[in-house]
């Protein structure tokens, strides 16, 4: 019993460092718009200081992507009814009652539905962050267990 609980244990040390974002304590990032520095606290805290509120944005979908790709793909998939995609016939009622709500419909965004002129812009940049995480760096094991490809985020997933 010892053993097993021991096995269990280190077995749970391994799979946290797998599935735990992987990150130094600091991270630079550059686009046309500028740049931004990334510094994590002890707790994982990041701290963000960008050049300007575009590349700020970008940095945002970037550090989001890092932390939390599975998590905002899985919420991605249950506003627009495609949960079955990942669980299966099991889902197919949950699909149904989340297009019947219609929240991704909802959420059709044009530049002139925003009040705040730029809004668009920084949803856009928050965008563009989350899917250059995602070219530099690989899928969470979650997308490889339930055989997911990324699709490029949106400013409507958002």
């Amino acid at each position: 019993m010892g053993t097993l609980f021991v096995l269990l244990i280190v077995l749970a040390g391994l799979l946290t460092s797998v599935l735990m974002p992987h990150r130094n304590n600091m991270v630079h990032l550059t686009s046309g718009r500028g740049s931004a520095r990334v510094v994590y606290e002890d707790n994982g805290m990041p701290h963000i200081y960008a050049d300007n509120r575009e590349i700020g944005a970008f940095t945002i979908g970037y550090i989001t992507a890092a932390d939390r790709l599975w998590q905002i793909e899985y919420l991605r998939r249950l506003a627009q009814g495609h949960m079955s995609e990942i669980l299966g016939s099991v889902a197919v009622e949950l699909d149904e009652a989340m297009r019947i709500l219609s929240l991704d419909n909802t959420c059709n965004i044009s530049r002139d539905s925003f009040a705040t002129e730029g809004a668009y812009d920084y949803y856009e940049s928050y965008a563009e962050g989350i899917n250059e995480y995602v070219k530099r760096n690989t899928l969470p094991i979650q997308f490889q267990v339930f055989w997911l490809e990324f699709k490029p985020w949106t400013v409507h997933d958002s």
